[in-house]
């Protein structure tokens, strides 16, 4: 499975969710994550991997930059991890 799949799994789910999956253009700054998902209430940060793939340690570094400013961030390398993270959001949009 490519990483264009799990992405295109993440868009289709930002859209069920009522929001938007951005791609984050990536030469604007090395390591940011492939898209910046905005949904009512929420904004994360999400990087799409190959399964099995890993993080880069630039963008661990951003990761973790980012999740030390209190922001949301998830690293998704299968349609199952994005199927698991939307009906995460679901639910608490339903609460």
């Amino acid at each position: 499975m490519l990483e264009s799949s799990v992405e295109r799994r993440l868009i289709r789910a930002a859209r069920l969710l009522g929001g938007r999956a951005f791609k984050i253009l990536p030469w604007v700054q090395r390591g940011l994550p492939d898209r910046l998902v905005v949904l009512p209430g929420q904004v994360w940060f999400i990087e799409t991997k190959a399964p099995k793939k890993k993080l880069a340690s630039h963008q661990r570094r951003m990761r973790d930059f980012l999740l030390g400013l209190g922001l949301n961030w998830a690293t998704l390398d299968t349609p199952d991890k994005v199927e698991a993270w939307m009906w995460e959001r679901h639910e608490e949009q339903e609460a």
